[in-house]
């Protein structure tokens, strides 16, 4: 199975794990959005991406000071650089020589400046979000940019990993740049709830350190059917068959 997450806002450069770094496969795309970036003035991208003043000044900086050519003097791994809730229930810089090699090659993180990321591809301090209304050229936005790019791209990993099925553990913003019906392996929703108020609800800080937990346990233990992530069972969350259905898996807490 290949599973997909989402990135994240907060990074962390100061990394010292050692892996075998990659390239990641949409430069050329990538050097038309900071070209474009790059023509926005501290006010617009404020306006734009609804940041504070310090947020458009240090994104401004990192625009103009993106190389095309990526390095480890000026890049660091993807999965260890982003350092949201989601990257710290993933835990990736703990997990084992063998465990990072199989997580290379089934994690991938939708980016809306990169594209498709693989977890040792090189990236450089950035914001984007993939739901930013960024017009590029003739394109109003960066899923009309990016089009069936993003979807080529993960059917292509998906036959070389030889996976069966593709677990979105994105959120909406970013699962929306995939064409669904265009994959070749169906695939599986996996959310978590906590019980609040006499219903389950959706609680984003939890939701999201939940879908870096589950990476880690699909990492860990080199799961490739989805009947195998009814297992999951960590930090109290269990499988709820009354509220999954064949391609919904929900996860529950009290």
């Amino acid at each position: 199975m290949i599973t997909v997450l989402s990135p994240a806002k907060n990074l962390n450069t100061d990394i010292e794990r050692k892996v075998q770094y990659s390239q990641p496969r949409h430069l050329k795309q990538s050097a038309k959005l900071i070209n474009k970036l790059r023509t926005f003035s501290k006010p617009k991208l404020q306006d734009l991406m609804s940041i504070s003043k310090d947020l458009a000044l240090l994104n401004q900086q990192r625009y103009q000071a993106y190389d095309e050519v990526h390095s480890l003097d000026n890049s660091t791994p993807a999965v260890f650089t982003f350092s949201g809730d989601v990257y710290r229930g993933l835990e990736a810089e703990h997990l084992d020589d063998k465990t990072l090699d199989y997580m290379n090659d089934h994690l991938r993180i939708l980016s809306g400046l990169y594209g498709i990321l693989r977890p040792f591809d090189l990236i450089q301090p950035y914001r984007l979000e993939m739901g930013t209304s960024l017009p590029v050229r003739r394109k109003k936005n960066l899923y009309e940019f990016w089009g069936d790019t993003l979807t080529n791209t993960l059917n292509e990993d998906i036959r070389a990993s030889k996976s069966s099925h593709v677990v979105n553990l994105a959120s909406d913003e970013y699962w929306s740049a995939i064409n669904t019906k265009q994959l070749t392996v169906p695939v599986i929703k996996v959310n978590f709830l906590e019980w609040r108020k006499g219903k389950y609800r959706f609680l984003s800080f939890n939701a999201k350190r939940a879908r870096g937990m589950m990476t880690r346990f699909i990492m860990e233990e080199r799961i490739e059917e989805p009947d195998n992530l009814i297992g999951f069972d960590i930090d109290n969350y269990h499988y709820n068959s009354d509220l999954s259905d064949e391609r919904t898996y929900i996860f529950t807490r009290e």
